[in-house]
């Protein structure tokens, strides 16, 4: 997972990673005022909402990722069938991929590392 493109979701859940910080930074505030150390409870709940948001950009990376591959494997049908002879209607319709040796050649010859099942 490219850490760039994580940081850049993770700030498009800015209300749990906002919301992360300012209660750990709410906490240690309070305890400093009153010369205590912050409050482990205030504290794990800021690490909370943090990991919420964490969680947040690593699905929707994930997502994207899917739909990307998704995309590949949809230009590759289409590749298959305009570039062979005596296609199946069950293929022409979408619901028929062309055989996985081939997707996989092609696949691999693009540089993706990896493979269709």
């Amino acid at each position: 997972m490219d850490v760039i493109n994580l940081l850049s979701k993770l700030i498009g859940h800015w209300i749990s990673l906002l919301g992360g910080i300012a209660t750990i930074l709410i906490g240690i505030y309070e305890r400093w005022k009153k010369r205590r150390a912050p409050s482990r409870i205030i504290i794990s709940i800021g690490i909370f909402l943090l990991l919420i948001a964490l969680f947040q950009a690593a699905q929707d990376l994930r997502r994207e990722e899917l739909q990307r591959r998704y995309r590949i494997l949809k230009a590759l049908r289409q590749e298959y069938i305009l570039s062979h002879d005596n296609i199946s209607p069950q293929m022409m319709a979408g619901i028929e991929m062309p055989p996985k040796e081939w997707i996989n050649k092609r696949l691999q010859e693009l540089g993706e590392s990896w493979r269709y099942e």
